[in-house]
């Protein structure tokens, strides 16, 4: 969500120990929770490897039936049927070891912050001046992470980039000064209230800003 506001000049609280804690305590989380989806894909793997056995079995029962019997019959049925369901038992305990190896390798992408998603991406903004700025806010993450903001142009030499946002009960408020082609990083928690805003501290005329932001998680 976008709106231009105006707000006084201050100094953002760089929150750097806290902020690096939390997010060492929600990657380490992430990788707990990797390491137990690889002892589920282990047990997995050997339940799959023991159906497959008792498949080749029936299969090699089946075959030497076959050969010494020329007519069907009851017990040729039943061969089969043992020989499909333990068949469809196998495709099923694989297509869930699939499935889970998928869920592991999110995991482990988020553990390792290998996603990214554009936030801003080159949009132009018009800022009075005065100390206000232009805000996107409410932004929702879900994920310990961290944005990239870019500034690709400006028409002043007044520019700061001011990221607010809070988690379990702290409230996080960091301000980097920028100039064009200059970017600035900020750590994440999870929280539903990110605000994202470029500002212009520059007294004498209004500036243009082109904005990227880019989350990496």
């Amino acid at each position: 969500m976008l709106v231009h506001m105006t707000e006084n000049k201050e100094k953002g609280k760089t929150l750097v120990i806290v902020i690096g804690v939390l997010v060492v305590a929600l990657i380490g989380s992430n990788f707990v929770t990797y390491m137990n989806m690889q002892g589920q894909i282990s047990t997995l793997t050997a339940e799959k490897a023991n159906l497959q056995q008792q498949i080749t079995a029936l299969n090699t029962q089946y075959q030497n039936y076959v050969s010494t019997h020329a007519h069907s019959n009851s017990e040729y049925d039943d061969l089969q049927d043992d020989l499909n369901f333990y068949y469809d038992l196998y495709l099923q305990w694989r297509d869930y070891a699939y499935d889970l190896e998928d869920e592991v390798n999110f995991w482990n992408d988020i553990a390792n912050l290998n996603f990214n998603q554009v936030l801003i991406d080159h949009q132009t903004v018009i800022v009075s001046y005065g100390y206000t700025y232009w805000h996107w806010y409410d932004i929702q993450i879900y994920y310990a992470s961290y944005i990239t903001v870019t500034l690709h142009s400006t028409s002043v030499s007044g520019t700061y980039i001011r990221v607010i946002w809070s988690a379990y009960g702290v409230n996080f408020d960091q301000t980097v000064y920028l100039n064009a082609g200059q970017s600035a990083s900020f750590p994440l928690l999870p929280c539903s209230n990110l605000d994202i805003r470029v500002g212009n501290y520059y007294d004498i005329a209004p500036a243009t800003y082109t904005v990227s932001t880019v989350l990496y998680y």
